[in-house]
This record gives C-alpha cells, sequence and structure tokens, in this order.
C-alpha cells in the first residue's frame, strides 16, 4: 500500500483497499486491523474514505478490538469518531479494554464499572492512564481507580504500590482505604499505611513474619506504627508465631514487645517454656510436664539471664510428680550432671 507506482499506483491502492474491505466485512479481524491503519496512515484520501467506510460497517468483536488497538497506538480523532459509533468497548488485549472503556465512559459514565468491577489485569493499564497525555482519559483513569469493587483489583493496586512506593499509588490507596487481602505482606502494609490497626491487632499468623519486617520499613510512618502494634496481637495463632520468632532470633525488638505484652505461646513446648522463663510465668515453668523437661533443663544452660536464673528456680519448684520422677530418672539412670545439680 506505500508503493507510489506512476499512474497505476493509486488504482492498485484501491484494489487493495477493496479487498482488504471484503475480507473484513466478511470477519477477518486482521483485515480490519489492516484498513485502520490505512484509514490513519495512507495518503490517498479516496483509499481513507474507503477504508472508513468499511470500519463503521464492522459488528463483530474481533473485528471492534483489533480496530480499537489501532486507535489505542495511533490517537487519530477521525478513527477515534468511528470506535465511539461502535458503542461498545474491546474485548482484547486489557491495555486496549480498559484505554477503550476510559475513552467511552467520557460520553457513558457507566461504562466505569467496566472497570471498576473488572478483572485484575487492568490494573497496570489503569494506574498508567493516570498519567495519560489525554487529560480526559487520565481525569477517568484517577476518577476510575477509586472505586475499585473487585478485590483481586484492590490486591493487585496494592502489590504496585508496595513495588515501587509510587507517590501516586500512595495517595490513592489513603484516599480509597485499600486493604489488601492478600498476600500478607502486602495487607500488612497496605493496612499501616491507611492507619487500619485493627486489622494488623488481629493479625493471622502469617502476618506476623511481615509487621516485624514492618517495623524496619524504609517508610518511617509504617515503622512507626509497625512497631505500635506489636505488643498488642490479638489472635493466639498470631502470638505463638510472634513468640517462635522471638525465639528464634532474640531480637531487642521483639524482646521487648514480648516483655510488654507478657505473651504467653501455646506452643510448641519449647517455645511455651521460653516465654515463660523470660516473661516470668513461673507456675506455667514450674508445671512443666516430662516432655518439657529437656528444654527445662537447656534453658539453665540459655544465654538469657532471666531465663536461666527462672529455669533454676522452676526446677526447684516442679508441680508435677511425673516431671520429678523423670528428673530423679535422669540423675540415677544417665547421671545427667544438670539434673544431679538440681
Amino acid at each position: 500500500m506505500e508503493q507510489n507506482v506512476p499512474i497505476i499506483g493509486g488504482w492498485m491502492h484501491r484494489r487493495i483497499a477493496s479487498a482488504l474491505t471484503e475480507s473484513a466485512v466478511a470477519g477477518n479481524w486482521l483485515a480490519a486491523q489492516s484498513l485502520a491503519v490505512v484509514f490513519v496512515f495512507h495518503a490517498d484520501a479516496d483509499v481513507r474514505k474507503l477504508a472508513g467506510q468499511t470500519l463503521a460497517q464492522i459488528n463483530y468483536a474481533t473485528g471492534i478490538d483489533a480496530v480499537w488497538g489501532v486507535w489505542a497506538e495511533t490517537r487519530n480523532p477521525g478513527l477515534e469518531k468511528i470506535v465511539l459509533e461502535y458503542n461498545r468497548i474491546a474485548n482484547h488485549p486489557a491495555s486496549v479494554r480498559l484505554l477503550s472503556a476510559l475513552r467511552l465512559s467520557i460520553q457513558k459514565n457507566d461504562v466505569l464499572t467496566a472497570i471498576t468491577r473488572g478483572s485484575a489485569d487492568l490494573i497496570p493499564s489503569l494506574i498508567q492512564a493516570c498519567e495519560d497525555p489525554d487529560p480526559r482519559i487520565a481525569e477517568r483513569a484517577k476518577h476510575a481507580i477509586l472505586m475499585l469493587r473487585n478485590q483481586a483489583s484492590i490486591d493487585t493496586l496494592c502489590r504496585s504500590w508496595q513495588a515501587n512506593r509510587s507517590p501516586l499509588l500512595r495517595d490513592i490507596i489513603k484516599q480509597a482505604k485499600y486493604i489488601a487481602h492478600k498476600p500478607a505482606d502486602t495487607r500488612v502494609l497496605s493496612a499501616l499505611k491507611i492507619n487500619e490497626i485493627e486489622t494488623v491487632l488481629h493479625a493471622s499468623a502469617d502476618m506476623v513474619a511481615p509487621l516485624v519486617a514492618a517495623c524496619q520499613d524504609t517508610d518511617e510512618e509504617i515503622a512507626a506504627r509497625a512497631r505500635q502494634c506489636l505488643p498488642f496481637l490479638q489472635d493466639q495463632a498470631a502470638l505463638d508465631e510472634f513468640c517462635r520468632l522471638w525465639s528464634e532470633t532474640r531480637s531487642p525488638l521483639l524482646e521487648n514487645a514480648l516483655l510488654s505484652a507478657r505473651y504467653q505461646a501455646r506452643g510448641p513446648a519449647q517455645v511455651r517454656l521460653l516465654t515463660a522463663l523470660k516473661t516470668g510465668a513461673q507456675a506455667a515453668a514450674e508445671k512443666t510436664d516430662p516432655q518439657g523437661l529437656p528444654f527445662l533443663l537447656q534453658a539453665v544452660q540459655d544465654h538469657d539471664e532471666t531465663i536461666r536464673q527462672n529455669a533454676q528456680q522452676a526446677l526447684l519448684h516442679l508441680r508435677d510428680q511425673e516431671t520429678i520422677d523423670a528428673l530423679c530418672s535422669r540423675v540415677i539412670e544417665n547421671e545427667d550432671p544438670q539434673a544431679k545439680e538440681i
């Protein structure tokens, strides 16, 4: 279509355009796409007119998708008039579906529901559209992104913010009060950022490690709120996970929260015992059963002085007779030096 052969060039171009016309009307989306390109770029006004007339007749989904796609790439005003007459958005790909919905929504506000209730695959394009060179589209995108109703879309938006900490996305999340449901680290960070503390305080176990990590976040607002939440966790499974992390890391940050809240783990046995010893819950330590005795004896050698001293006191005041018998057996049968010393 680009050749300029003397005399016959225009005739050939019209013949080719005519062939594309027949194919496009018959349902060939590639022909429809080619005609859209011809309409935008061809130098011959007659050829462009023929292409435009044909494009206006296209009424099948793949053809409409193709024409919207060329408009999305070129933003040609003439082609824009044609696609708006379709009065329907593109289906594929997601980026073109998004742009077509935004453009059509300028005339038909209800089209925005295709975005606000649409699938999560629209979100990357929606974020990009917030800075579209067409101010009308950018305005519609910014409006739509504050009204998301699909939780998967909200999750995707929050993950995008988490990854790049964009000021634009930060402001959107705060204004719309979006909280991700998953993954756990995104849920924690988004809840902290919008100051939805109750979500964090009732965190599930899988949110504890992300909460601890958030205490060191580069965003001081997030970090400060995370540190404030640590001593006030409400869910027992989350408390167990917190205590496990403390027992493995002996982090001063976690230790301070542990002592402030006096958290007591339910299990496993070693973690339950260590938290009891660290927080001074001597009654729990003194009730150690025979299965917990090895851990109590190990605690006598712990590098933490508080744990060592409380372990020694617990061994001297054991309340469970079976545990006392087990301690004596270790002295008699194994000559356990720690047990013998007790």
